[in-house]
């Protein structure tokens, strides 16, 4: 249980890393009120999810400790649904409504589609 705990965390903390960098890379300030960091952490956790999780049922069977590594500490470090709601929530309150509900869809459209794309680029492995 402690190898899991300390795998999961590691993951994290890499995954959570990553996405203070693309904050910073690309903080709403600059884009107009549009978060590209946050939008980017959260489709590029949902690519490597839909691969990583793809590539471990196709390929090598389900490996625990690289499921738990990489889809529950990275992935989950890096996407982020308490940011993408109050970033939203902080759109709303600025009477951004429309950029708002924009950013939530776009989020949302995006992350499936990009789940897909990685659990078909893992089936091509």
């Amino acid at each position: 249980m402690i190898h899991n705990i300390i795998l999961v965390a590691l993951g994290g903390a890499f995954g959570s890393a990553l996405r203070y960098l693309l904050g910073w890379l690309w903080p709403a300030t600059n884009n107009g009120g549009l978060p590209l960091g946050t939008l980017t952490a959260n489709v590029l956790g949902c690519l490597v999810i839909g691969f990583v999780g793809e590539l471990l049922q196709r390929s090598f069977g389900m490996n625990e400790q690289l499921r738990l590594l990489v889809c529950v500490g990275f992935c989950g470090g890096l996407t982020t649904l308490s940011t993408l709601v109050n970033e939203t929530s902080g759109m709303a309150h600025a009477n951004q409504l429309l950029l708002g509900a924009a950013y939530l869809g776009v989020s949302i459209a995006f992350g499936f589609v990009a789940l897909h794309c990685g659990t078909w680029l893992a089936s091509r492995v």
